[in-house]
Parts: C-alpha cells; structure tokens; sequence
C-alpha cells in the first residue's frame, strides 16, 4: 500500500523524529501501581526519562543512550534480562522513533527496532488491536472492515476527523513522529535497602537470622528518621554458588515493629536450608507509608528515654496501645541502662543491643556476634 504522509518528515522547531528513540516495555500481564516504583528505578539505569503508561508498560526516552549498552539491541536485552529477575511475568520490548509507535510494535512485534526511516510503512502489517484505540472507535472500525494500522493510515483525516472526533487524529499524529508526545517522568522514589556481605558463609538458620536482624535494625533506624514504617519488605539471600533466594512479607499497615517482623520473616523462612552457605543478603523495603501521628509520638518518647543513642532507634517497637516514655521503660522493650554519658566504643553499644534484641526475641543469647562488615 502506497501511502504518503508529508508531514511527518517535518523537521520544523525542536522536534525532529529522526533523532528520537524511545523504548517501550510491554507488560502482558498488566503494569501494577506498586510495581512502577522499582521498575522505574532499574529503568532509570538506561534512561533518566522514564514514564508509567500502566496498565499497559514503562516508557523509556533512550535517546543519546543506547552506546552506553553497546547498541539499542544490547540495551532492549539487558532491560529484559534485569527485569525478568522481579517476578513480573512475560514483558515484551521494542524500539522505535514515537512513543506510539514503540507501544505497537512491543504488543505485536516484540523486539522489533525501527529506524525512522523505516516509518511509517513497519506499521501498516499491524492490527488494529496494537492501537492505543478505545473499544468504540475499534468497534466500529471493525464494522467498517477497517482490520490494520495501515487501512486506518489510508482513511482521509478529515472523515476520520469527522466521525470519531480529534482525539483519534491527535494520537496518530503522535504514533507517526507529527507531533511530539508529552511524557511526565515517573518520580523517582528512594529505594529503602540495606546490602550485608557476611564475613562469613551462614550455613545455619541461627546464623543467617543474625545478620537478617541487625540488617533489618539499621533499616528501621533509617525509615523513622523519615517518618516511615514497612509494609512490604523483601529479603534476597545470595549463595556461595551464587544462587539468589527472594522471599516476601508484608503488615496491614505501616510498621517498624521488630519483634513484629522477625516473626515474620522466621515465619516466611520455615525450614530454609542455605546448602553451601550465603555469602551476603539484601533487605528492601518494597512499601512504605508514613507513619501514625500516634507512633510518631510514640518514637519521639522512645528517642528522648533513649537520649543521643542513635542505635536504639533500631529497637523501637511502635506499637500504639503502648504509649508513654515510662510505659515503654517498664515494658522492658527500651532498657534506661542504654543511656550513656560515657564515651563508650560503638563495638559496646552494639553488643548491650544485641543483648536486648536477645531478651526481645524471646532467645538466649540470640546473636552474640555481628557476622557483618
């Protein structure tokens, strides 16, 4: 089919669509909301520009990016490569010079790169179902006997004008490079992890849940400083043959109770076996929220029984029916003999925790050493 569309080599002002790339990231499965946050951050290795166009996938602007992977091939495999590593199910990429078009070709062509110099004849093959169209138009294109990208591309604007008014014209302008499409880059959240190389090899539960529970204090230590607790929180544990192991908890509402989520996670973990060992383990919190004025006030109490004691925000166990600085002291949760005027090594203040944690925990003697460095 013979088609001409002189506008879409105009290279007027600052758009010129030979110079454009974008890649688009397919999720057949649908792109979850509280997915977007760690996809965009693993995008954002490739691309500074990133945007949600969930349901359907990511965005990438790559333009001026790809020799940083050695080719837009190479960049499109380590995507999927990286990706494939969160579990999302089947997600298909392509490369192309719009937005729109990298969409179509993602759905229908997956790893399809396009030149521009190859539009706009790649799209014609297309069904309509590659479309970005709402269920009306592409019904009633269907009765139209209109079946491909290239037998809608063929219709006059006007009459398409006419009849399905100018939001049909606005998105195939864009699908052909005509005009630009706005992309509002997703906001890049800080990611909530903490990464322990073990000095050495766990190869028991009791030792893996040591390093698991000072990990997951320093954590603690750094979301209430913003105000944060956890609701999701993942644990990656990494053999000695270099074998990963993901395992996922998560709480009802935001929380930084320790005691709380180490029953969890020794929960989650049942009769984990390490086989060779773990040479390190991640913990990230996939999901946070801010926490309750009432568990604020509460790690304020907490922080001032505490005084300048920076670790002890690690122990802090914010549940609300405890409330009071005395309370908290009697409950034993927040040992007053923490508190130091002295300046005692941090190796010491480490160790008194430890102790705490232990009584905590329910566990004599639950991790005498920090097998972390």
């Amino acid at each position: 089919m013979a088609v001409k569309f002189d506008p879409l080599h105009s290279t007027t002002g600052l758009w010129n669509r030979a110079h454009k790339r974008f890649a688009y990231l397919y999720f057949a499965n649908g792109l979850k909301s509280q997915d977007i946050g760690r996809i965009s951050t693993l995008c954002r290795k490739f691309s500074p520009i990133v945007a949600d166009d969930s349901p359907y996938g990511i965005i990438l602007d790559i333009s001026g990016c790809a020799h940083l992977c050695k080719g837009e091939k190479m960049l499109l495999q380590q995507l999927n490569k990286q990706l494939t590593q969160l579990n999302l199910g089947t997600i298909q990429g392509a490369i192309a010079p719009t937005v729109w078009a990298a969409a179509a070709l993602a759905q229908a062509r997956p790893n399809s790169i396009v030149n521009h110099n190859e539009m706009p004849e790649v799209l014609f093959p297309l069904a309509l179902t590659a479309l970005r169209l709402s269920e009306q138009t592409f019904l009633s294109l269907d009765e139209l006997g209109i079946a491909s990208c290239g037998d809608l591309l063929a219709l006059p604007q006007k009459s398409l004008a006419q009849r399905f008014g100018n939001q049909l014209i606005s998105y195939l302008d864009e699908l052909l490079g005509i005009r630009p499409t706005a992309l509002d880059n997703v906001v890049e959240e800080k990611c909530w992890q903490i990464e322990k190389v073990l000095m050495e090899p766990a190869r028991s539960t009791q030792h893996l849940m040591k390093a698991v529970t000072f990990a997951l204090s320093e954590l603690c230590t750094s979301l209430v400083e913003q105000q944060l607790g956890i609701i999701q929180l993942q644990l990656l544990f990494i053999g000695l043959d270099k074998k990963k192991y993901s395992f996922v908890i998560g709480v009802s509402e935001a929380s930084l109770n320790l005691k709380k989520l180490m029953q969890l996670i020794t929960l989650r973990l049942g009769t984990f076996n390490a086989g060779l060992g773990i040479e390190s383990i991640s913990l990230e919190a996939l999901q946070t929220a801010p926490l309750s004025a009432e568990q604020m006030n509460l790690v304020k109490n907490l922080n001032n029984l505490a005084g300048k004691n920076s670790y002890s925000q690690a122990l802090l166990d914010v549940t609300p029916a405890k409330a009071g600085a005395q309370g908290e002291a009697k409950s034993g949760i927040l040992d007053p003999g923490l508190r130091r005027d002295d300046k005692s090594s941090k190796n010491t203040q480490l160790t008194d925790l430890a102790d705490l944690l232990s009584t905590r925990l329910g566990e004599k003697s639950f991790f005498p050493t920090f097998p972390c460095e």
